[in-house]
């Protein structure tokens, strides 16, 4: 049997990392830059939204829906996001073929229009990182970007870690800006591959797994099961209020943070909401009622089994909705880093091929051992 040395294991992922860098680097850009503006969503939205004086009332849902639906005739009422402790609107998505879709701002407090929530551009942005522009067949094409972010940075760290370094020269990395431009862009791009290297493959794990739900869950657990009873089979509506008070009286101990109205006949009423234990301030759990607001069953993450705990935590995580407003911070440079680590090393590898620096840089400038360390760095 034959023994593969380790300067050839070395050399043989020094190569892919190279090759997955400069075929993919372009694509890990758009993503993870896109990614650094989509995790300030909540925050855009919400400093371009119409703003509402805070309230300890709240008004009829079914008063504030009637004069939008009445302003805006052939759409149709799909989702409203409840009123939180940092907001006090009612979120109204109205939706009017597959494509095109509103968002009125309403005043949780007296029930009057506020106005309409119009960013084109973040909805583009959010598209991109999302779904590559494509949809779903997109969805999985960002998941395969985060499997290469993957691969990337697990073979540019095995390569730190196989040049024999010190825990100090891990930690305490230098980048000195004066010698060879090729020394230089090498330092830069190996100091922010380290320092990036945790939170950029716990973006990409986090990433896979919400492109790929399914696979998540036949690997660590199955989705959540509702527990259901008997439905009525009343066709009878209720209204919005009837709805958000079956929740209330089902779930005393949570908060309501959304209403998905049935998009057909045959679907269901999902009240979604979240208690204190959840990561994240979205609320995921769902209560299932049928069109007489009878429950049908609950969704609850908590009790469901590894997948789907799993998931609901890469969610969260992903987004920075656990840390606040530094995690946030922290994940918008992570994101910007697979930027820098792209062009710092084309130049690397771009002037390595070009043999550039013999010319601009000849050897006989710099002391033999300078020269030296210089050769063993590289």
């Amino acid at each position: 049997m034959r023994v593969v040395s380790p300067k050839t294991c070395q050399s043989a992922v020094k190569t892919a990392h190279i090759w997955i860098g400069l075929i993919f680097g372009a694509f890990l850009c758009i993503t993870c830059l896109s990614g650094s503006i989509a995790v300030f969503r909540p925050e855009l939205e919400s400093a371009f939204s119409p703003q509402v004086a805070p309230s300890d009332v709240r008004a009829n849902l079914d008063d504030a829906v009637k004069p939008v639906l009445a302003s805006n005739p052939g759409w149709r009422l799909t989702r409203v996001l409840l009123p939180v402790s940092s907001r006090n609107t009612f979120i109204l998505t109205l939706e009017a073929g597959e494509k095109r879709q509103r968002r009125i701002i309403v005043d949780a407090g007296t029930g009057a229009i506020a106005g309409e929530l119009r960013l084109p551009w973040l909805d583009w942005v959010i598209d991109l990182h999302h779904n590559f522009l494509a949809g779903r067949a997109g969805r999985r094409v960002v998941g395969g970007i985060g499997v290469v972010l993957f691969l990337v940075s697990a073979s540019g760290f095995l390569l730190s870690l196989t040049r024999k370094p010190s825990w100090r020269s891990l930690v305490l990395i230098t980048v000195r800006r004066s010698g060879l431009r090729r020394r230089f862009y090498f330092e830069l791009h190996r100091a922010t591959g380290l320092w990036a290297y945790a939170f950029l493959t716990l973006l990409s794990l986090t990433g896979i797994a919400l492109a790929y739900p399914e696979a998540l869950r036949s690997t660590s657990g199955t989705r959540v099961p509702i527990a259901r009873t008997k439905s009525s089979r009343s066709p009878s509506s209720r209204s919005l209020e009837e709805y958000l008070a079956a929740g209330r009286a089902a779930l005393p101990f949570a908060q309501l943070t959304e209403l998905r109205l049935p998009r057909s006949s045959k679907d269901p009423i999902n009240l979604r909401f979240r208690v204190v234990s959840d990561l994240g301030n979205a609320g995921r759990n769902e209560l299932i009622l049928d069109p007489a607001g009878r429950v049908l069953g609950t969704r609850y993450i908590a009790e469901g089994a590894g997948g789907a705990r799993l998931q609901s935590a890469s969610t969260a995580i992903h987004y920075g909705e656990v840390g606040g407003f530094p995690i946030k911070l922290l994940w918008c440079f992570a994101g910007i880093a697979p930027t820098l680590l792209f062009v710092t090393g084309l130049l690397f590898w771009f002037r390595g091929n070009s043999r550039r620096d013999v010319a601009r840089n000849p050897p006989r400038q710099e002391s033999r051992n300078e020269f030296l360390v210089t050769q063993r760095t590289l």
